[in-house]
């Protein structure tokens, strides 16, 4: 990206933050899956600074927007549960192969062959490693970022996982791509 660009990156996460704490996963997510890339790709120290630069300007805002929103943020009744780490993998894998609304005594057959192909998927071959690399970790970031913030209050729920949906179906996409090899 274009040094030019990067300000725009930083209003847009920003004010994205600030809208809505299901950012804060999406934002783990990208950073995990760009140190990932970074480092595979050999980013030039330059890039390595713009970008430790951008995410220090946004978590600075970050901090002074949870500083100062953090008496309404807190006391936000939800519908949250407590959920076993499992249970996190085998709701997300529902919610975003067969939606919200899958009948429960079916959906995790019918969600069995969309797991075996995001497996499959996710095995690294040739020059696909850095691509596949950064699909598992876009998606196990924002599920392990939830995981650890569900240990001092429970906060899943299976809403804030659906946007991981176009990213498992890559998985599914490669899955399919690699046993037709």
């Amino acid at each position: 990206m274009r040094a030019r660009w990067w300000w725009l990156v930083v209003a847009l996460t920003i004010l994205g933050l600030m809208e809505h704490y299901l950012m804060y996963l999406l934002w783990g997510g990208v950073n995990a899956a760009a140190l990932w890339t970074g480092w595979r790709a050999g980013w030039p120290r330059r890039a390595w600074l713009s970008w430790f630069g951008a995410q220090a300007a946004i978590g600075a805002a970050a901090g002074l927007w949870i500083l100062s929103a953090y008496k309404v943020i807190a006391g936000h009744p939800s519908p949250w549960s407590l959920v076993a780490p499992i249970d996190v993998l085998r709701r997300t894998l529902i919610v975003t192969t067969l939606g919200m609304t899958a009948p429960a005594a079916l959906a995790l057959w019918l969600t069995l062959p969309s797991a075996v192909l995001m497996l499959i998927g996710l095995w690294p071959r040739g020059r696909a490693k850095t691509f596949v690399g950064t699909l598992a970790i876009l998606c196990g970031a924002p599920l392990a970022l939830l995981m650890v913030g569900s240990l001092n209050r429970p906060m899943f729920t299976e809403r804030y996982v659906i946007f991981l949906a176009p990213l498992l179906m890559l998985l599914v996409a490669r899955g399919i791509e690699t046993i037709g090899r």
